[in-house]
């Protein structure tokens, strides 16, 4: 039985929550956080008194666990115990979970975070099939837009396009916790029953600095570089890490690079360009087409390919690779964008 995933756990919670041993699996904390709260909100609504504690992993001792999971408490309630970084201890004690999680619990739930769980070994073929398992993997590519689609409408009631989605991502980055933020203030400044389209997107997320960012990008490629350089003096003056604001810039280039190298795949094969449909396939979204075909154009196909190579320069030079201060690299990066 392969494990259940967050999204849908969290969406359908069990009628009847199955005590015994439970594993939150994946690389995502935000996705966990949420699992243990869901947790703790179905024991409370069940009007159960439980008592919870805490365990670090790597220092944790088989007898030390038994004796919370067994350990009654004055007024009853189901003894959950949470282990964080839990791996080293699975791999020290995996035959006593074995057997553990293979007997019926009696008023324990022991939790399990760990970042991988094999499901060819015998114990996690245990947990799905008597006890919980939870997969917390923080979505990715087109699957990480799915989710926010869904998350979204489950969480927030928001009916989000996929296209709104994507540029949701591009915006703030992958971090889930990040872009639930988001999803709350969209939540909070649009009419839920209105579909939030990308216009949306554009106009309320990421706050002022992310959309200085993207303001100054926009003025570097239509050369006006004066411009792009007073948004570039706000950011350092509000405090902005020139190595984030890179980061940012780079995000928002990344759609140029890939609509590049499409580009030039199509003609090494005798295809005619389209950049329009270069620019469709690297995922541009379609209200943001015209503008940036536009930047690219005035860019030029020599200085488009070059970008990955400054985006590289301008990050080895703020790990040390030059001795010009970070902001000098920035602006030098942000003059060879506009240079004509």
């Amino acid at each position: 039985m392969a494990a259940t995933s967050a999204l849908e756990f969290l969406r359908d919670l069990p009628r009847n929550l199955p005590l015994g041993v439970c594993v939150l699996s994946g690389d995502s904390d935000f996705l966990k956080i949420e699992v243990l709260r869901a947790l703790r909100r179905k024991l409370e609504a069940d009007g159960d008194r439980s008592q919870w504690h805490q365990l670090e992993g790597p220092k944790l001792v088989w007898p030390d666990l038994v004796e919370r999971l067994h350990t009654v408490a004055l007024f009853g309630g189901v003894r959950v115990v949470a282990v964080e970084e839990a791996e080293p201890f699975v791999t020290r004690c995996r035959k006593e979970l074995e057997t553990l999680a293979a007997k019926k619990a009696e008023g324990w739930l022991l939790i399990l975070l760990v970042r991988t769980f094999a499901s060819n070994t015998r114990l996690a073929k245990i947990v799905a099939e008597s006890g919980l398992w939870v997969d917390c993997a923080a979505p990715t590519g087109s699957g990480l837009e799915a989710w926010v689609v869904a998350w979204a409408k489950q969480r927030y009631e928001l009916a989000v396009s996929g296209p709104a989605a994507r540029l949701l991502v591009e915006m703030v980055g992958e971090d889930l916790g990040v872009i639930d933020q988001e999803l709350a203030k969209l939540a909070v400044a649009t009419d839920s029953r209105a579909p939030v389209k990308p216009e949306v997107v554009k106009q309320f997320a990421g706050g002022w600095r992310l959309r200085t960012v993207w303001e100054m990008l926009d003025a570097a490629l239509e050369g006006r570089i004066a411009a792009a350089l007073e948004y570039l003096d706000k950011l350092l003056q509000a405090g902005e890490h020139p190595v984030a604001i890179l980061a940012q810039l780079g995000g928002a280039l990344r759609r140029l690079v890939i609509s590049t190298q499409l580009a030039y795949q199509k003609q090494s094969r005798g295809r005619k360009v389209e950049l329009s449909e270069a620019l469709r396939e690297a995922g541009v979204p379609h209200f943001l087409l015209s503008k940036v075909e536009m930047q690219l154009r005035r860019l030029g196909a020599q200085r488009a390919s070059e970008i990955a190579h400054l985006l590289l320069t301008a990050d080895l030079g703020m790990k040390g690779d030059c001795v010009l201060p970070e902001r000098l690299l920035l602006e030098r990066f942000l003059l060879r964008l506009a240079v004509h």
